[in-house]
């Protein structure tokens, strides 16, 4: 009811008195802009400041709680023993309501997120999130995009500052005592309750937090797929700072999307992981950060793509061509000569951690919850697709089924389709380098994922 989907399940392996809820309300005008996104920032950091110390004996007694704002909107979260977590519920949500900073709030939370943006701004840290928002649609900003809004909202001081504030919260969330506008909201209730109590908590939330449909359609990144041709993405001081000497690097190959794709990049990571570190860093000490691994990009198929990654001294451009070589020679040799027993040991170990028992009910909710958020996210992008409960057996039952003529072929495929490639310098550009100098650049080649 009002506006929110609920979902629950009833805890029947873990027999203990604990419960886990999440929550996320699609609140589209948190990601419109730098500057809305920044005002969601601050109301988020001063109601949790509000919270803390009013609510630490609830922590003491074993409840959790979190409240975040992003790009999907509002987001809640709920866990601990079963017997307190409706009220710690509805005392959160009524508070976040509720909620508007004050003044000297709105001041010190401004250099708590100024600190946040600077610590992300070294070279590879940068990459990563590069990357990520180059195959994002919608609601994702650069850190120095970010950087300037806040500037701009604090143009007339801290005053002015909480005004805008408290103008967003009444406006856009629920401080107005109105219901936020959004498309929609979903809550996941799991543990050890009955319908009946899982119904009364959920209806804690929404609530609360009541919700009417409306607003920009902007709360759920969508993904792009990587390139067919290999892209390169050059950014600088725009993300580092001027005063930054080291360069980073980093390589995304694309190896597709579900169960057998995941499986194949994890045993590729697993085999390649070592080769890499052993080459670039203490053999050749190309940088201090090197890096080897799989990541799910945005948008609700998931891509799954190998990320390789490096931080140094040398000219990005020459970070990047060592990543390709890396590629062509020694990840292809160690594809290459891999043996059966060598696979068999790889795979079976990845699968076995798969088919571990959650040993929390929080973690097995959290899987949960992510299924339902990629099927809302799908369904947002225009392919709706059911929760798909049993992701990590497939992906097992796929790590023991792989031979290595798939790992060989797949291998094949993964390095003749195309890559991206993000470089962060402030190093000169030389005669010849060609790169994309901005996201919007990157997506206008890229197609839906």
């Amino acid at each position: 009811g009002n506006g929110w989907t609920a979902s629950y399940s009833t805890d029947r392996e873990f027999g203990r008195p604990r419960g886990a809820v999440f929550a996320n309300a699609r609140v589209g005008s948190i990601g419109e802009s730098p500057e809305s996104y920044v005002l969601a920032l601050l109301w988020r950091l001063a109601c949790l400041d509000n919270l803390r110390e009013r609510l630490w004996p609830a922590r003491t007694a074993g409840l959790q709680y979190a409240l975040d704002v992003g790009p999907r909107g509002v987001s809640l979260s709920f866990s601990g023993y079963s017997d307190g977590l409706a009220a710690l519920a509805r005392d959160v949500s009524q508070s976040a309501a509720k909620f508007v900073p004050d003044e000297p709030s709105t001041a010190r939370l401004a250099d708590v997120i100024r600190r946040d943006l600077q610590d992300k701004s070294k070279p590879y840290v940068a990459a990563g999130f590069a990357a990520t928002r180059a195959l994002t649609r919608d609601g994702a900003f650069a850190d120095q995009e970010l950087v300037k809004a806040l500037d701009a909202i604090f143009g007339d001081g801290a005053a002015g500052a909480a005004v805008r504030v408290k103008a967003f919260a009444r406006d856009h969330l629920w401080a107005g005592g109105r219901p936020a506008l959004a498309r929609g909201g979903d809550i996941l209730v799991e543990g050890n309750f009955d319908e009946k109590e899982s119904r009364a908590l959920a209806a804690a939330v929404a609530g609360a937090l009541p919700l009417k449909t409306g607003g920009p359609n902007y709360p759920t990144p969508r993904g792009l797929a990587l390139p067919t041709a290999p892209v390169v993405l050059r950014i600088g001081a725009e993300e580092i700072g001027t005063e930054e000497r080291n360069s980073a690097a980093e390589l995304l190959l694309a190896v597709g999307s579900g169960p057998r794709a995941v499986a194949l990049a994890s045993v590729l990571s697993a085999l390649l992981k070592p080769i890499f570190f052993d080459a670039l860093r203490t053999k050749e000490q190309l940088g201090y950060v090197v890096q080897l691994g799989q990541r799910a990009l945005p948008g609700a198929a998931r891509n799954v793509a190998l990320v390789l990654l490096v931080q140094g001294e040398k000219p990005p451009s020459a970070l990047t061509r060592r990543l390709r070589k890396f590629v062509t020679t020694e990840a292809a040799a160690a594809v290459r000569n891999l043996d059966e027993k060598t696979l068999r040991g790889i795979a079976s170990s990845l699968a076995d951690q798969k088919l571990e028992p959650d040993r929390r009910l929080y973690d097995r909710a959290g899987r949960h919850w992510e299924e339902l958020r990629r099927t809302r996210d799908s369904t947002i992008e225009g392919a709706a697709v059911a929760p798909n409960w049993n992701r990590r057996y497939q992906t097992a039952a796929a790590l023991n089924a792989l031979t290595l003529s798939d790992v060989r072929d797949l291998w094949a495929d993964v390095v003749s389709g195309g890559s991206f490639a993000v470089e962060v310098s402030n190093a000169p550009v030389f005669d010849g380098e060609t790169f994309a100098r901005t996201a919007e650049e990157v997506r206008a080649v890229l197609k839906p994922s």
